[in-house]
């Protein structure tokens, strides 16, 4: 089985995706936590992915990629 969730921050995301988890027991790949630790690390890649974060869009996948 594979979900997809997405939505700009702030929308419930990361709670529709706990209820899934809990639910059926599948693995859980978060693009958000990805980002948070490049933020923690300040990388590049991070700061870039910030400025479309600190507007509220969603980061685009030539970024996430």
């Amino acid at each position: 089985m594979r979900i997809i969730i997405m939505g700009p921050p702030g929308v419930g995301v990361d709670a529709q995706s706990e209820f899934l988890l809990e639910r059926y027991d599948i693995p859980h790949i978060s693009t958000g936590n990805i980002f948070r630790e490049l933020f923690e690390e300040d990388s590049t890649i991070g700061k870039i992915a910030m400025e479309y974060i600190d507007r509220g869009e969603l980061v685009p996948d030539d970024i996430t990629e």
